[in-house]
């Protein structure tokens, strides 16, 4: 789905969280393009995965993952990583996320899905606890109109 909005946010802040993209000046690297279509194409294969996750606990632990290794393989000496380092452990993240969707995905993805999440409940529940507050459902006895004698 080319509008999943959300999902790709998700699947932009691992790319992010890993360094994508690379920084200015690295253009003039082996093969950038080809490792830029290649990082795009994962970031998108991330983004469908998570469509199909509902719920946020599964996107944090992916989002977690992303975290420890952007911690790793960095060699003292330099502070930079090798180049590949990043085709590398998006692929990593990629797995994991297919694993996630594998084992803990839904049939239908989440945007296109009419079941309700604890979210969607919470928020049905506090416009409801709005609108009560705004109106009130039950008027006073005084606004219903008064019946005639026999109809009732």
């Amino acid at each position: 789905m080319e509008n999943a909005i959300w999902s790709m946010h998700f699947a932009r802040e691992i790319a992010r969280t890993l360094g994508y993209p690379p920084p200015e000046g690295s253009a003039d690297l082996p093969s950038v393009e080809e490792y830029r279509a290649e990082a795009d194409e994962i970031v998108d294969e991330i983004k469908e995965a998570f469509r199909y996750l509902h719920g946020g606990d599964k996107i944090n632990q992916a989002l977690a993952f992303a975290r420890f290794l952007s911690t790793q393989d960095i060699p003292s000496p330099t502070g930079q990583r090798p180049w590949g380092w990043l085709p590398q452990k998006l692929r990593e993240v990629r797995d994991y996320v297919l694993f996630l969707r594998q084992r803990y995905g839904e049939e239908y993805p989440a945007d296109e899905s009419d079941e309700w999440t604890e979210e969607d409940e919470r928020d049905f529940t506090l416009a409801s606890l709005r609108r009560l507050e705004e109106e009130d459902p039950w008027p006073d006895e005084d606004s219903y109109p008064e019946e005639e004698p026999g109809n009732a």
